[in-house]
């Protein structure tokens, strides 16, 4: 084997900080049983070299498809909901203390275009005196300006188990409207909505993650979470995405 090649090498191993040498591969003549304990220890390596960089610092850059609707006095008459979709960005941390133990915890950032609907409840259609038993909803909707907001979020990282792990959590989102009113229209008739200038509400993050690649550093991150806000009768939240993120590995400081 040539300098340059030695080099590279040593250079490709520093790279992984594998906490042991490949194993040497058998030759062309070896029988099953040296290629199978060959196999083994190039799997253990694999795992052993994984298992490292889940260790290490990780910041999480990530990317997600994003969901969300907020419920705003839903014990109440009228109701209204406000739908979001958008493309949110992330930024984040992740580590392992135990092989199967770790934690996550980030800020994820949104935008989107405001769209509201607002439902009324009848027990009679509008202008007849047909009785529909449960009721007859109506509603008006309208789209005006933006709503941005953050989603905070600290998770568990149970796992990986294979490649997936299993990511419960707790968090909280605050947000606000770029505009004050929305001209709704519909069967309800032309309304205006009073928008809410800021809001905050606490949730529940049912999360996971495929890893993926040599050293984890690719993660398909799905979750849902499910959030009130306080002081709020009936004002829930509703959020769901994919984050595809990329995770810079840093090792971490020995402690002196």
């Amino acid at each position: 084997m040539g300098r340059k090649s030695l080099l590279a090498l040593a250079f490709i191993l520093l790279a992984s900080r594998a906490h042991a040498a490949p194993p040497p591969r058998p030759p062309e003549d070896a029988d099953l049983e040296d290629i199978r304990a060959y196999r083994i220890a190039v799997k253990k390596e694999r795992l052993a070299v994984r298992d490292s960089a889940r260790r290490e610092d990780n910041l999480v850059i990530s990317v997600a498809p994003f969901f969300c609707t907020f419920n705003q006095g839903w014990n109440t008459e009228p109701t209204a909901k406000e739908d979001l979709v958008s493309l949110a960005f992330s930024l984040g941390y992740r580590t392992h203390f135990k092989n199967k133990l770790g934690i996550k915890a980030g800020a994820q950032f949104f935008t989107a275009e405001t769209q509201i609907t607002q439902y009324f409840h009848v027990p009679y259609a509008p202008g007849t005196s047909d009785y529909y038993g449960d009721g007859y909803e109506y509603s008006s909707s309208g789209s005006a300006g933006k709503t941005y907001g953050v989603n905070a979020s600290a998770q568990a990282i149970l796992g990986p188990f294979g490649r997936f792990a299993l990511e419960p959590g707790l968090g909280v989102s605050w947000g606000g409207h770029t505009v004050d009113t929305v001209a709704l229209s519909g069967d309800a008739g032309d309304r205006i909505f009073v928008q809410r200038s800021h809001f905050s509400y606490y949730s529940v993050i049912l999360g996971g993650a495929l890893y993926l690649g040599g050293r984890d550093e690719f993660s398909i991150s799905p979750s849902l979470s499910m959030g009130y806000q306080p002081g709020a009768s009936g004002s829930t939240m509703f959020q769901g995405g994919v984050a595809l993120g990329y995770a810079i590995q840093l090792p971490k400081r020995q402690r002196r």
